[in-house]
């Protein structure tokens, strides 16, 4: 393994004696030493080591927060499944949680789109009435002409037949008369 000197630079030889820790074994003073400083060793180059992003990931996955500083949403509040932020740390929801947030939004979606349904149908039924109480209305309309054309129809064959007979009457009339004289 190759050292790492103090700046943060790999080197690839060990050449730099006055660099180099001493070869003492260690001691509580070489160990005290190293825990008062509290630098972790500095590599230059993290892609041989692995990426600052994993290496990110992996912290983040162990990182802890008091439940007392982040904010809690209620199980109702389905208007937001997206968590809440404490001093700018974002806390993820559990797996559970997250697919149950998902799924309930999926079911208000659903029930929105029942619901939708329902009032396409209701006015579909509505519109049916109408047209219904239109069509009977119309066939009353249609039943109350034919009647009274039936009806003038009756008049006027009356009013022929009363001209008949008056007519008939008239001739009687001259009849006699012209019998008379």
């Amino acid at each position: 393994m190759f050292p790492v000197s103090g700046a943060g630079v790999k080197r690839s030889a060990p050449s730099d004696q006055h660099e180099r820790p001493s070869r003492r074994s260690k001691g509580a003073s070489s160990h005290q030493a190293n825990k008062s400083t509290g630098k972790a060793k500095v590599v230059a180059n993290a892609q041989d080591h692995g990426s600052d992003g994993a290496n990110e990931r992996r912290r983040r996955r162990h990182l802890t927060i008091d439940i007392n500083k982040v904010p809690h949403h209620d199980d109702g509040d389905l208007d937001n499944p997206v968590p809440a932020t404490a001093s700018g740390v974002r806390c993820s929801l559990p797996q559970q949680h997250l697919h149950r947030a998902l799924s309930l939004d999926s079911k208000m979606r659903e029930l929105e789109m029942k619901k939708r349904e329902i009032e396409i149908e209701d006015a579909i039924l509505e519109l049916e009435l109408e047209r219904v109480e239109w069509a009977a209305e119309n066939l009353r309309e249609d039943m109350e002409l034919k009647t009274m054309r039936l009806e003038n129809e009756g008049m006027r064959l009356e009013n022929n037949r009363l001209q008949v007979e008056i007519k008939r009457k008239e001739l009687e009339l001259r009849v006699v008369r012209s019998k008379r004289v």
